[in-house]
């Protein structure tokens, strides 16, 4: 698998990965659509995952602060190591560890975060949605 910086070519893609998750995914959205993807990764420093068949994901990366904002993998690579390999990159060169924050709700990547070893460091519950703030305790 290929991790590298996104290219402007590759955000069309992004964008459809990103709202196919947030459709499939995030059932608290009311209507997610495709500008909200450039809304929420200005200013972001976007990494690419890549596998045989193409781009599989992507994070949304604040590095100063080693905060990912997003993680995105494609419902079909699912499950396959797109995200820890993300994240693991991610990690590489910094001496924070990685923060991020997690809906309440998605009780599939609190148990993927935790399995990495990120533990919740503070609870977020009057934030609409609810969620976690979460920060690796090694190196992922």
């Amino acid at each position: 698998m290929l991790i590298r910086q996104a290219t402007k070519a590759d955000l069309p893609q992004l964008a459809q990965i990103y709202l196919v998750v947030r459709q499939q995914t995030f059932t608290w959205l009311a209507a997610p659509q495709l500008i909200d993807f450039q809304n929420e990764t200005k200013g972001e420093q976007l990494w690419v995952a890549e596998n045989t068949t193409g781009i599989c994901g992507f994070a949304a990366f604040n590095p100063v602060a080693a905060f990912v904002h997003l993680l995105i993998v494609a419902p079909i690579a699912q499950r396959q190591g797109v995200g820890r390999t993300l994240l693991h990159q991610l990690q590489q060169h910094r001496r924070k560890a990685l923060r991020l924050k997690c809906v309440k709700r998605n009780q599939a990547a609190l148990d993927f975060y935790a399995h990495l070893g990120f533990h919740i460091i503070k609870d977020n519950a009057s934030a609409q949605p609810a969620n976690y703030t979460l920060q690796a305790t090694r190196k992922v």
